[in-house]
């Protein structure tokens, strides 16, 4: 009978301490496929509120900007809409 040399396989494995047990060594190492999640988008809530109260969207751009660039960029946006319809609709008013 043959017997095999396992130094090759057993060379290329890491080298787990005493302390640590397989399991957790396997945990802490495992690598996942799922995607972050993005919490930059910003709720439809938020939005109609930014659209409709426009000074509301400016207050949640400035709290947000740092931490959601995203999300406070959609904020300012609506908010600008929302000022330039409002604008709009009081031009139209006074005609």
């Amino acid at each position: 009978m043959e017997t095999r040399n396992h130094s090759k396989i057993t060379g290329s494995l890491p080298k787990i301490h005493k302390s640590r047990s397989f399991t957790k060594y396997i945990m802490e190492n495992q690598t996942t496929n799922q995607e972050p999640i993005n919490n930059d988008q910003p709720s439809l809530g938020y939005q109609i509120l930014a659209f409709i109260v426009p000074i509301a969207g400016v207050i949640m751009y400035f709290n947000n900007k740092s931490e959601f660039p995203i999300k406070a960029k959609r904020y300012i946006q609506l908010a600008g809409y929302g000022m330039a319809l409002g604008a709009a609709s009081r031009l139209l008013g006074l005609l």
